[in-house]
């Protein structure tokens, strides 16, 4: 078994409080240590297959100043392939114009029935052969990031699952994506981190922390980690869950609402009449956060929520859902429990 930290944040963070918890549980996972960060468009990977507490390139990891919005960090124990340099996470490949980074926590068992095509493993783990799989199918499937993309890679996913347990996290530095097993043979757990910050207590040693003493009051953001790091209000995720980030922010899940979710329901039930795309964005980006939206991120927002069926585009409108001018309301039948889904808009 292994385990998974992954860290998005709309602002360039220090990973260095979270790698001090994620360490500690080396003990149990001596085989290997790995972090991925993109401090740029280009991804930068730091691997060791030695424990991560008797690294030293991983102590210089912690205390020099890496800035990123996106981290991925695995510390391995070797259940398939010798413990070596090659099949230690994360791993990488390059997938058009984009650096995916990948880690998996699991054992998959009879992987090889699954066709590669372009892409091939390096070393000898199971983890590598199933990125290799992931990344063919993703471009022979010609699959784009968004709301109908989002359910096409969960498919992939299902596939890849339904060979052994399977939690991942893989990254192209834009959007983090986390996945978690459909049997919950593995754990996993979101953190959404935001101000005003207060002090901390780490779970695996015996030090508390003032967040408000070393964050920027406008980062926020979301930790993922197979389990809990800190004593705050860590969520579980839901078996066969696949949430992406994007700028700090949830902004797709296929068995919750997501934040962006919430907040565009909050604004449609406010206003008394429908609202058009244009104006949905408008108002997303004069909301007080820390958070800017672009159209695409509010599209699939808009597309997940169609789906869900919790809204409904105008009859009248002569245009497509994705047209700016296009306009929405939320659907009459499930106001009383969009209502009630509205206190949840912010992570406590």
């Amino acid at each position: 078994m292994c385990e998974l930290l992954g860290i998005c944040f709309n602002k360039k963070v220090n990973v260095g409080l979270s790698l001090n918890s994620f360490k500690q549980r080396s003990n149990m996972h001596p085989n290997g240590w790995g972090i991925a960060f993109y401090p740029d468009e280009f991804v930068r990977v730091i691997k060791e297959p030695i424990k991560m507490n008797d690294a030293l390139l991983a102590k210089c990891v912690r205390w020099i100043n890496i800035k990123s919005k996106i981290f991925i960090a695995h510390i391995r124990k070797a259940s398939a392939g010798k413990v070596s340099y090659v099949n230690t996470h994360p791993f990488v490949r390059k997938l058009g114009d984009k650096e995916i980074v990948f880690a998996h926590n699991g054992t998959l068992y009879d992987y090889w029935d699954l066709e590669l095509d372009e892409f091939y493993p390096i070393g000898e783990t199971d983890s590598e052969y199933a990125f290799c799989y992931l990344l063919s199918q993703i471009k022979n499937n010609k699959i784009e990031w968004g709301g109908e993309g989002f359910d096409a890679l969960l498919d992939i996913l299902y596939e890849i699952n339904s060979c052994g347990p399977f939690n991942c996290l893989f990254s192209d530095g834009e959007y983090l994506f986390a996945y978690k097993d459909y049997e919950g043979r593995r754990n996993l757990y979101f953190l959404k981190r935001t101000p005003p910050y207060k002090p901390i207590k780490l779970i695996d040693e015996d030090y508390t922390v003032n967040l408000g003493d070393i964050k920027n009051p406008k980062e926020e953001g979301f930790i993922i980690a197979t389990n809990p790091l800190t004593n705050e209000n860590w969520q579980p995720f839901k078996n066969g869950e696949l949430i992406v980030f994007k700028n700090g922010e949830m902004i797709y899940s296929n068995k919750r609402l997501s934040d962006l979710e919430l907040k565009i329901l909050k604004i449609l039930r406010e206003s008394p009449h429908r609202v058009s795309l244009r104006d949905i964005i408008k108002n997303l980006n004069d909301l007080p956060q820390n958070i800017e939206y672009d159209e695409s991120v509010v599209k699939i927002g808009i597309r997940s929520l169609l789906d869900k069926e919790y809204i409904k585009q105008d009859g009248r409108d002569t245009v497509d859902w994705n047209d700016l001018e296009a306009t929405f309301y939320t659907k009459p039948e499930r106001r009383a429990e969009i209502d009630k889904k509205l206190k949840e808009l912010r992570w406590s």
